[in-house]
């Protein structure tokens, strides 16, 4: 008797945004089921993943905070439980407009 193997998943972070959801869309066509990460705006999130399921792939949305690195401990113990991530792609950025030796110390941790 066989089994369908479950689809091999993959968080993108950031995957909300312009580049992190052309990322989650290839993804999805080469067979990934994306979960499609968000800050705070989870509707952005929603958005791309639904584009996905549309597109005939597998998706889901989560917001949660990276640098929270609690927050980000729920999530991801809350994202295994439903299985392994197999490939995570680290897209979740910030920047902070200005020359970097006149940054402070705060903006740049925050940036990196």
């Amino acid at each position: 008797m066989s089994h369908a193997q479950a689809p091999r998943r993959a968080l993108v972070t950031g995957g909300s945004g312009d580049l992190g959801g052309a990322i989650c869309r290839a993804l999805a066509q080469g067979g990934y089921h994306v979960i499609v990460h968000a800050n705070a705006s989870l509707a952005r999130a929603d958005d791309v993943a639904a584009a996905i399921r549309d597109a005939g792939g597998s998706a889901q949305s989560i917001a949660f905070d990276v640098t929270d690195a609690e927050v980000t401990r729920q999530a991801i113990d809350t994202l295994l439980v439903d299985g392994a991530i197999h490939a995570v792609v680290n897209n979740a950025g910030i920047h902070q407009d200005g020359p970097l030796a006149g940054m402070s110390e705060d903006a740049w941790r925050r940036v990196i």
